[in-house]
This record gives structure tokens, sequence and C-alpha cells, in this order.
């Protein structure tokens, strides 16, 4: 009897420590996160764009603008966030891959979170100067905009297609 609480009491340990290990992971392929990352970079170079828009008419919505500011903060984290839970779940051959488009997200990445913390800092001011919003907007675009294409070509690689338009 103690021997068959033995086993099971090691068959439940395990269960438990695979369960704990594995938690918030995703596979590789996980289609829904793939969506996710690049749906919040593509927004992120859109709302960019139309600040970059904005602040070279110089005629920037104030309103508008602090909204797509909070807007780019959130999809930069939330990008972030899915970037790292797929990146983390690759197998080794996935992670090789795909390693120069992981190499063009994460300069992306990078390039436009820096830009974002001068352009929210520039927001913060008074009055902001528009060269400096319109620069710092142009940096978000075009690091965000080849994330975007890199994370596709990735999906490619790694055989997730483009999620489907919904049909009625």
């Amino acid at each position: 009897m103690k021997r068959i609480l033995t086993v099971v009491s090691l068959v439940v340990l395990t269960f438990a420590v695979t369960a704990s290990l594995t938690a918030g992971t995703v596979g590789g392929k996980t289609d829904s996160y793939h969506y996710a990352m690049y749906l919040c970079i593509q927004h992120t170079a859109d709302n960019a764009k139309i600040l970059f828009d904005q602040a070279s008419k110089g005629d920037l919505n104030q309103e508008m603008a602090k909204d797509l500011v909070e807007q780019i903060g959130k999809d930069l984290d939330h990008a972030r966030i899915y970037h790292a839970r797929l990146h983390k779940s690759y197998t080794e051959a996935e992670s090789q891959l795909i390693a120069d488009e992981h190499t063009i997200i994460l300069r992306g990445q990078t390039k436009a979170a820096e830009a974002f913390a001068a352009m929210k800092a520039e927001f913060d001011k008074s009055k902001p100067d528009m060269q400096v919003i319109k620069a710092q907007a142009a940096v978000i675009f075009d690091g965000t905009t080849k994330a975007a294409v890199a994370h596709l070509e990735a999906m490619k690689k790694l055989g997730v297609n483009e999620a489907k338009n919904p049909t009625l």
C-alpha cells in the first residue's frame, strides 16, 4: 500500500512540476500570439505615422496625440511580452531558422522603445517641439515597420499562416 501511495505521489508531483514549468508558455507555432504580436507592431507603426503627419503639418491635435502616444506605449509593451513568450518557446531549430528575423525584430523594437521614451518626454513639456515629435515618430515608424515585415517572414518560415479574414 505504501508503495502504491509513493508511486501515485511521484506521478502527481511530476505532473505538478511539469504544469508549473510550462504555465504561461506557448508553442513556437501558436498562431494567436503571432497574430497579436504582429498587430501590436503594425498598430504602433500606424499610430506613429499619424503623429508624424500631424507634426509635419504643425497641426498637432493634443487630445488625439495624447491617445496615440498612450496606445503606442501599450502596443510596444504588449508586442514585447508576446515576443518574449513566443521566443522562449521555440526549439533550437526554430530559433536558428528565424535568427535573422529575430535580430531585425529586436532591433526594431529597441529603436521604437527608445524613440517612444524621447517622444513621451517631449509630450510632457508644456509646448512640445514639433520637429522632435516628427523625428521620433519617424524612428518609431521605421523600427516597427521593419519588425512587422520581419515577423511576417518568420511566421512563414515557421509555417504559421496569417490570420484569416472573418466571413459572414
